[in-house]
């Protein structure tokens, strides 16, 4: 699957090299040229156990960029994840940044009001945040909704051992992979 990050922070470029080690086709984009560039150099710019190594390999495979141009990434992308800075309300949501991802990507994006409504008929989950309301989600709910049980885990925040019971596959940063076989 092809896939675009926008943001190459933290978050995207976790999000951006877990996506690209689980086989798909990762474009990041970024406005800030010197950082592309590091990275496309195999030039880490944050510490994530293993995520050096994820990043170069995949970069080796071509199957992650890294670019600035934001409309190569988009175009060329079925799914699209924002992963750039923004200031959130003080219940941590972004209301402000909702709407404005939804105009920039008119027609590309959905917005849910709840992560369950999300995961109808999705491929996978990717968790990028520890707020506390995705510490313990229904995994069975989860496992229910989604098209293949995958999840992918950018902050570590789950016990691969309860995910494998719910028939879920999951990937995360540092840890094995745990493929079901139910």
């Amino acid at each position: 699957m092809k896939i675009c990050v926008v943001g190459s922070g933290y978050v995207g470029l976790v999000t951006a090299g877990c996506l690209a080690e689980a086989g798909n086709r990762v474009t990041c984009v970024d406005v800030d040229e010197a950082k592309i560039r590091r990275l496309e150099a195999g030039s880490i710019p944050i510490y994530e156990p293993g995520l050096a190594e994820i990043v170069k390999h995949n970069l080796a495979l071509d199957r992650l960029n890294f670019t600035t141009d934001f409309k190569v990434g988009v175009d060329n992308s079925l799914v699209i994840f924002l992963a750039v800075g923004t200031p959130s309300a003080c219940d941590g949501s972004d209301p402000e940044a909702a709407s404005a991802a939804a105009a920039t990507l008119t027609g590309k994006i959905r917005i849910f009001p709840n992560g369950y409504d999300a995961c109808e008929n999705a491929d996978a989950v990717v968790i990028l945040t520890d707020w506390q309301e995705f510490r313990n989600p229904d995994f069975e709910l989860i496992a229910k909704s989604l098209k293949n049980p995958v999840i992918f885990d950018g902050r570590n925040l789950y016990d691969p051992a309860v995910v494998a019971k719910a028939g879920i596959e999951y990937h995360c940063v540092g840890r094995p992979t745990i493929v079901c076989s139910s």
